[in-house]
């Protein structure tokens, strides 16, 4: 497998997806552990670790991958979608990945780069105005709105990259406060409202968790002309045949949706999340590709004016899903679940050490 498509195996989705690494139109092909330089004996224990989590009713059911060298050594679904219905865990069950759309922003940034129609030192306001002479807190602890300064520089479409743009978190409580993030608004809507708002740093002083990959999508419809998905689905979505990739699922799929469950902080129990304000069966007006940090990756360093990654990468949605891929080795990994806190038993930590220790050569 070439780079280029372990760093595909390792964007699956945008907001719901399929976990299936082996898709009806243009999958991977199954090989044995050891074709593909796993022990069988060392899968199997990566297995019934995971298998124990559902049985012992930590989690409702999972999907988990292992690819290499173009081929798949391990794919297994166990569980249900959903307890209450009895419906069983699928391999192309739909999840919500969350902060795992990151990535796919960030490749449709990069895209745009490399055809030179923006640059990463462009600064943020040439696309969008409001963002221009931004103000910055005195006191981000304190929040208040009549203790500010000017900002030393602009944020520059790198720092949105990089979430050194100087923004704060979608769910922090400055954002929730003014009332600026709702499923209701469009991304346009929800990108002036942020910038109405001052910074709580100085472009690229410091790393913030933040809303920054949101705006970065506002600037690919801004710069490509196309609606965000408009594009995702021409640009990246299509030529990858990423069928089950959206920002929402269609009432056809809905079966396949593995429901989202809170661990309980006293007993451990499953309880089911609540539904959001707007269904996710139901197509929003907030094509939000984001929750905060982007990142993107040389694939084909002949053909990059930027340095090539030589290390594994890879990022988590806040429901438990985690993938990630290593092109030294050749491989890929996803395991996908749906449970709030999303390392309530650091399942993904364990299947990612295990799988390691699964490679003999």
């Amino acid at each position: 497998m070439n780079r280029k498509h372990t760093l595909l195996l390792l964007c699956l989705c945008m907001l719901l997806s399929t976990a299936s690494l082996a898709a009806p139109d243009g999958g991977l092909e199954r090989g044995s552990p050891e074709e593909l330089g796993f022990s069988t004996q060392r899968l199997a224990l990566v297995h019934e670790m995971l298998a124990q989590h559902v049985e012992d009713g930590r989690v409702a059911g999972l999907v988990a991958g292992v690819a290499r060298h173009g081929k798949i050594a391990y794919l297994e679904s166990m569980g249900w979608n959903q307890i209450e219905q009895d419906n069983s865990m699928l391999e192309n069950s739909l999840f919500q990945i969350r902060s795992m759309s990151k990535p796919i922003t960030a490749v449709a940034a990069m895209q745009l780069v490399e055809q030179g129609k923006m640059k990463l030192d462009d600064p943020v306001s040439k696309y969008i105005p409001s963002f221009a002479e931004m103000q910055v807190f005195l006191d981000p602890a304190v929040a208040d709105s009549k203790q500010t300064r000017p900002a030393d520089r602009e944020m520059t479409i790198e720092d949105l990259l990089l979430n050194t743009a100087g923004l704060s978190h979608r769910f922090g409580a400055l954002y929730r406060a003014n009332e600026v993030r709702s499923r209701g608004d469009t991304l346009e809507e929800l990108v002036e409202k942020v910038a109405k708002l001052p910074l709580v740093g100085d472009p690229g002083e410091q790393w913030v968790y933040s809303i920054s990959i949101t705006v970065l999508g506002r600037v690919v419809e801004l710069v490509s002309g196309q609606k965000f998905d408009d594009y995702l689905n021409e640009h990246i979505y299509g030529p990858l045949k990423m069928t089950d990739t959206a920002f929402y699922v269609p009432m056809d799929k809905a079966e396949r949706l593995a429901r989202a469950y809170r661990v309980s902080s006293e007993d451990r129990s499953l309880s089911l999340l609540p539904q959001m304000d707007i269904s996710i069966t139901q197509d929003p007006p907030l094509l939000e590709g984001a929750a905060g940090y982007g990142m993107a990756v040389v694939v084909d360093e002949t053909l990059s004016a930027y340095g090539t990654n030589n290390g594994e990468f890879g990022w988590s949605g806040s429901l438990g899903t985690f993938s990630w891929a290593d092109p030294v080795s050749g491989s890929s990994v996803v395991i996908m679940l749906q449970i709030q806190p999303s390392g309530a038993y650091n399942i993904a930590s364990k299947f990612k050490a295990m799988v390691h220790q699964s490679m003999i050569d």
